[in-house]
């Protein structure tokens, strides 16, 4: 079965960050999983950089 990919919100997102850093903090992980879970994170952060962005623009196109 394919894997499909849902679109997250900002704060699923925020929440999974957090899960992240929790257990690169807590666990003992092997190198490769550290890295693996660096590189989701880092792409969720520019997800929701992105949206925040967005959220500005908006905002400032009320103003």
């Amino acid at each position: 079965m394919a894997k499909q990919k849902k679109e997250s919100s900002f704060e699923d997102n925020l929440e999974k960050i957090e899960t992240i850093i929790s257990s690169l903090n807590n666990d003992n992980l092997p190198l490769q999983k550290a890295i693996e879970l660096h590189t989701e994170a880092m792409e969720l952060i520019k997800n929701c950089e992105s949206v925040l962005q967005n959220a500005t623009l908006q905002f400032e196109t009320l103003q």
